[in-house]
């Protein structure tokens, strides 16, 4: 995440700025989405203190037990500084990659009502996820969210109950995947006010696009997806935009104070028709999110006419220009339950360095 051409400075956990009320609830609060310590993609060092390895752990109750809940599970369980207390889903019978040290619980509303430090979102129900965000953070809980539509309907409500009951709100996992998007945006901003953010959001579209470009047919590099745990049984949200939308909200939000449903995104599906003109063409694509004060464009472009690096496979990048001129950029793979696990990881022991203040 080093700034283009600048020396690189230190993270700040919340950070100022100029733009909306949504900005200020988050900044003023302390529990902004500022940058929690990736160690593989930051070029910053974080001044929070690490949990104590001589404490008691923190306790982590996880929502969901899915791609990203079972790797999510697996790095609490092997990490000391926490302890897993809860872990709730649909169908405790159901054949998992993972099986948890503790008896899962079926009742989101007992889940949400457990004892634990942290809360965790990883659900795959926007529903019951929304509910179990509510329900933790109105008591005082803090939480760290995974979901992306979640957190792009409700960013300014949830922020707001965090703030009025004292809880940390984080959702580095709900953007970039594994590529520290969020944390980068937190330390430009802090440099100075963002003219535009170009991007790569959808690691399962990115990877899409670089087997169509190898000459692999779309159903055929779908399916592979799909098997690896990088695209939905159902891939419409990826293939429609609405994820790669819900993304650019979140980062304008971040960005430039903007709600997201005041946020105007025009985006550009990826149908299978689209997909042949793609292979037709020989050329390689991307997914391009061009973020901006007033809107963004979500769309299929050359790779030659991003502005960014492009990535490879299921990679995410971002460059964020501010109006001096000076960029920041970061990258990491944007799909799959390990890279989205780390994020989370990451918060966690963000929001336990505030715990342990």
């Amino acid at each position: 995440m080093r700034p283009e051409g600048q020396p690189s400075g230190v993270i700040q956990k919340a950070v100022s700025s100029p733009y909306s009320r949504i900005r200020d609830v988050l900044a003023i609060s302390e529990f902004s989405n500022g940058p929690a310590p990736r160690q593989d993609q930051c070029t910053t060092e974080s001044s929070a203190p690490s949990p104590d390895s001589k404490t008691d752990p923190i306790r982590v109750a996880v929502a969901g037990l899915g791609t990203v809940g079972a790797a999510l599970v697996r790095a609490i369980e092997d990490d000391p500084r926490f302890e897993l207390t809860a872990v709730l889903v649909r169908d405790p019978a159901r054949a998992r990659a993972v099986k948890p040290k503790i008896a899962p619980i079926t009742d989101a509303a007992a889940f949400a009502a457990s004892e634990a430090d942290i809360f965790v979102d990883a659900l795959s129900s926007d529903e019951v996820g929304l509910a179990v965000s509510r329900a933790v953070l109105a008591r005082g809980k803090s939480l760290a969210s995974a979901s992306k539509r979640v957190i792009d309907a409700e960013y300014v409500a949830l922020a707001q109950l965090a703030r009025d009951h004292g809880a940390q709100l984080r959702f580095s996992a709900a953007v970039g995947g594994g590529a520290p998007v969020l944390e980068t945006v937190a330390e430009a901003r802090s440099a100075g006010n963002i003219a535009r953010i170009d991007a790569v959001l959808n690691g399962t579209l990115n990877y899409l696009l670089h087997e169509i470009e190898r000459g692999t047919d779309f159903q055929s590099a779908l399916e592979t997806a799909q098997a690896a745990g990088l695209a939905e049984a159902d891939p419409t949200n990826d293939l429609s935009g609405a994820d790669a939308t819900a993304k650019s909200r979140i980062v304008a939000a971040e960005a430039f104070g903007h709600a997201p449903d005041d946020y105007p995104v025009m985006v550009e599906p990826l149908t299978p028709a689209r997909a042949a003109e793609i292979a037709a063409s020989g050329v390689r694509y991307v997914q391009a999110c061009v973020i901006k004060p007033t809107c963004a464009t979500v769309s299929l472009v050359p790779a030659d006419g991003f502005a960014g690096d492009v990535p490879d496979g299921e990679g995410n990048v971002a460059t964020i220009a501010l109006e001096g001129g000076q960029r920041f950029s970061c990258h990491g793979p944007g799909a799959g339950g390990e890279p989205t696990a780390e994020a989370i990881m990451g918060d966690l022991r963000a929001i336990a360095a505030e715990l342990a203040r």
